[in-house]
């Protein structure tokens, strides 16, 4: 018998690393003034843009690794792990050393380009899982917003792979399913 081949997709700010404070510390160095995320996602895309660019490339060594996500990746020995993340792929060589002091071992970085930035963050990852889903017998995608969970289960239409979404909270990480209320 074949063992079932696993992909685990993970997000990376808020879900595998907790990134709040490297935004705050972005706009104030950009703004004088420290924003919180639910503030910052009220400005022009453009504004929110620079912020996460700087929160990610000058101020990521201040993310905080998520420790149950990340105990959990180190026990899915058998699984590739990819991070998916919907910032520019401007950020990914910070997003590598990032992954690597943290011991975080993954088949593969999936950011975004210039082209896909307008795309919604959760309709452009359920794509982007859409068309390798099926390479795999099984696949988890661990994200921080209901909403790009959501989008994601539309647009992902696999036949062949099992997919099981995890929603990944500050102190919880809760599967959810698609034909139940998340709460």
């Amino acid at each position: 018998m074949r063992e079932t081949r696993k992909l685990i997709v993970v997000d990376f700010d808020n879900t595998l690393f907790f990134t709040n404070r490297t935004s705050f510390l972005a706009s104030k160095e950009l703004f004088n003034i420290g924003l919180t995320h639910a503030d910052i996602r009220k400005l022009p895309e453009d504004v929110r843009r620079s912020i996460y660019h700087l929160a990610a490339t000058k101020y990521g060594e201040h993310s905080r690794p998520n420790k149950e996500l990340h105990e959990r990746l180190a026990g899915s020995r058998n699984a590739n792990v990819m991070i998916l993340t919907a910032r520019h792929n401007s950020s990914d060589e910070h997003t590598m050393r990032l992954l690597k002091k943290h011991g975080v071992r993954i088949k593969r970085l999936r950011s975004r380009n210039s082209s896909e930035m307008g795309i919604d963050d959760g309709e452009w990852k359920g794509k982007v899982v859409s068309r390798i889903a099926g390479r795999y017998g099984e696949v988890d995608v661990y994200e921080d917003k209901l909403a790009n969970i959501k989008r994601m289960m539309k647009a992902i239409h696999s036949k062949k792979a099992k997919v099981a979404f995890y929603l990944v909270r500050p102190r919880t990480i809760r599967r959810i399913d698609a034909d139940a209320p998340p709460f």
